[in-house]
């Protein structure tokens, strides 16, 4: 069984990691800058269902079939370049279509809940990082007698609940800034700095090596 020792490494080091930015700690920020930490749930919960999904697969030995396959983790790679180049061609455009006027004007329409859902699942679940990571961090704290389904199952609640945490938190502190990023130079800034933040992701993501 796992350990509380092992627990507990598991879990500084998720903390660790959920500092990091990537894909996803983007949408967020945009998202809730722009609409408010409310309209920012809907990315998140898709986001962690993406990672969630990896992580399943990758302890059912299914993900781990996809990695070892050199044409499955290409087209893998090319899907996940293409949502972030995508999202970050959409945030390049919106800048220029950002008329002059107070923030209620200039932050436009949010996305609906479904949309954001989807943009936020199709972020980790066509990225090959998410996968990689997921075969490469989950089984380091699986101890070699416990059973592997289950134990990762335990690791992932407790993963999302940090991620989770974290994000919200995230989500609130741009809320409150949000008539400042509502203002029409300042959205033009956020969304080119989003765009170029997404392309440069999926540059990276092509790059990825197994």
């Amino acid at each position: 069984m796992l350990t509380w020792s092992q627990w507990a490494a598991f879990l500084l080091a998720v903390v660790l990691i959920s500092l990091s930015p990537g894909p996803a700690f983007a949408l967020i920020i945009r998202t809730s800058a722009l609409h408010g930490w409310r309209r920012a749930m809907a990315p998140l919960a898709g986001a962690e269902i993406g990672i969630a999904v990896w992580a399943t697969l990758a302890a059912l030995g299914v993900a781990g079939v996809v990695a070892a396959s050199p044409t499955a983790f290409t087209v893998l790679k090319i899907l996940g370049a293409a949502v972030l180049v995508l999202l970050g061609v959409q945030a390049w455009r919106s800048s220029f279509r950002i008329p002059d006027g107070p923030p209620s004007v200039t932050a436009g329409d949010p996305p609906s809940a479904w949309a954001g859902f989807g943009t936020g699942l199709a972020t980790n679940l066509a990225n090959p990082k998410a996968m990689v990571f997921c075969l490469a961090f989950f089984p380091q704290f699986i101890p070699p007698t416990a059973p592997p389904v289950p134990t990762t199952l335990v690791l992932l609640a407790s993963m999302i609940a940090i991620d989770t945490v974290w994000f919200i938190t995230l989500a609130l502190t741009a809320s409150r800034a949000r008539g400042f990023f509502g203002r029409a130079r300042v959205r033009r800034a956020l969304d080119r700095v989003a765009g170029t933040v997404f392309v440069g992701l999926a540059a990276r993501m092509v790059t990825l090596v197994r």
